[in-house]
């Protein structure tokens, strides 16, 4: 019974977030920022770039897409989906060419903005069950540079996400790799934790 109460409780809290959410992004179709989730970017007009993290919205709405309840929306939802992808595309198409994206400043290549980004990509492309070669190959890209670029201090919250993310792009992909990868930074992680079992952020 408490479970349920718990259920029913997120359940309305996250679906009560996401019109909110969506008002952060950019849902016209025939601009080239559609799907993008950084207002200070596409609308305000107050920053060069966007910054990259804002991408991990995507994630919310596959959630909502894809739950099915009375009190839900956005259940099964076709302009939900398109802006669901046009926020992977728009992810893609702003991001660095070697995958990386950046957070509070240009060029900056941010390690945890990529980080949370792609978890929160290809969590959702295994939610929504896409096949796009051309997100695969931009997910790589954005894997092996976090791969490539370990952060000169101890951040446990970002080793872990690198962690579900290259797991994730192992159950996409079936590549070995991502998954022994992933299984490195879980050992990461894992050294991060005191013996009272908190990890260093």
């Amino acid at each position: 019974m408490q479970n349920e109460l718990s259920r029913e409780y997120f359940l309305k809290e996250g679906l009560r977030g996401i019109p909110r959410m969506l008002t952060l992004s950019n849902t016209n179709r025939i601009s080239r920022n559609f799907g993008c989730f950084d207002r200070t970017y596409w609308q305000y007009r107050v920053v060069d770039f966007p910054a990259g993290v804002f991408q991990y919205c995507v994630l919310p709405l596959a959630l909502a897409y894809n739950i099915r309840v009375s009190q839900n929306p956005f259940y099964q939802k076709e302009s939900v989906r398109e802006l669901i992808v046009g926020g992977m595309e728009f992810a893609k198409s702003s991001s660095h060419a070697d995958g990386s994206c950046d957070d509070y400043y240009l060029n900056e290549r941010a390690a945890g903005a990529t980080a949370f980004s792609l978890y929160a990509l290809t969590e959702s492309f295994l939610i929504m069950k896409l096949n796009d070669l051309r997100l695969v190959s931009f997910f790589k890209k954005r894997a092996d540079w976090l791969v490539r670029n370990e952060e000169p201090y101890p951040l446990a919250n970002h080793q872990a996400l690198i962690a579900i993310g290259l797991y994730n792009l192992f159950l996409i992909t079936g590549e070995e790799q991502y998954r022994e990868k992933s299984s490195e930074q879980i050992r990461r992680v894992l050294k991060l934790q005191s013996e009272e079992g908190w990890f260093q952020e």
